[in-house]
């Protein structure tokens, strides 16, 4: 199909970009600029590309097909990632461009691989219900799916936002070896995830009807129960605190990935 190819040609670009802009981000979080080594992907990026298709489909009439928004798509993911290299040229300290690199390719190596794989594993979890749902049922179905599994993502954000806080932190008390902060930390960060997902995923199952109907039209009303079983199953996750991001900071990024690997297998 053309438009799918086009669509596909387009998203491929968005790859190197989006690893780009999450290297730089990290470089800010381990120099401590936590919120603005964020600020790029998941605020700057997705308002980038809101503001396009806006002002393409409104002020410009633009085409209103599927290549048309990923290529905004892209764009905006340009613009971010130049923002975002401009953010690290500013903050760094000048020792950083004075000094010599320390390099422990090898090391890194061993621990990057298995957290590799386990990010494609959690990609391919999340995608794997709609694979499926393309080989087994209609175009129409697998958008209410696609919808319901994407609405339910708003509720699994108390768990990510101190996820993302959490990951130099719990690094560097675990390079001090400071076993007391860390275990309260850790304590403080489970009561926070799993009260602010409970409280998000109510609010959603009590809306979770008229929401449907009033943000996508009342045609999507029908994807409220897969929205519904999602919602439950990111509680049901949350529940667990920060095990994954403890463990990969902690040096068992293979039991995650392990996990992961397990999880696939049941999902299929």
């Amino acid at each position: 199909d053309p438009e799918k190819r086009a669509v596909l040609r387009w998203g491929m670009l968005l790859i190197p970009i989006v690893a780009q802009m999450k290297l730089c981000g990290s470089a800010l979080q381990g120099l401590k600029w936590i919120v603005l080594g964020q600020f790029a992907n998941l605020v700057l990026r997705p308002g980038l590309f809101a503001l396009f298709l806006f002002l393409a489909f409104s002020v410009f009439s633009g085409a209103r097909e599927a290549a048309s928004a990923m290529s905004l798509q892209v764009l905006g993911a340009g613009l971010a990632l130049a923002a975002s290299v401009v953010f690290l040229v500013l903050v760094a300290p000048r020792e950083v461009w004075r000094g010599h690199g320390e390099y422990h390719a090898r090391a890194w190596l061993v621990s990057a691989f298995p957290m590799a794989l386990t990010d494609g594993l959690r990609a391919l979890q999340g995608h794997m219900s709609v694979f499926l749902l393309g080989a087994m049922s209609t175009t129409s179905e697998i958008g209410l799916f696609r919808v319901a599994d994407s609405t339910a993502s708003i509720t699994s954000v108390p768990a990510a936002m101190p996820n993302i806080i959490a990951v130099s932190m719990i690094a560097r008390l675990w390079a001090k070896k400071d076993m007391a902060r860390l275990r309260r930390l850790v304590a403080v960060l489970a009561g926070l995830i799993s009260g602010g997902v409970l409280v998000t995923t109510v609010s959603v199952l009590i809306g979770g009807p008229a929401l449907m109907s009033f943000v996508f039209g009342t045609r999507f009303g029908d994807a409220f129960p897969a929205l519904a079983i999602s919602c439950l199953a990111n509680l049901g996750y949350a529940l667990f605190g920060p095990s994954s991001v403890l463990l990969n900071m902690t040096g068992h990024e293979k039991r995650v990935t392990r996990a992961f690997g397990f999880s696939v297998v049941c999902n299929i």
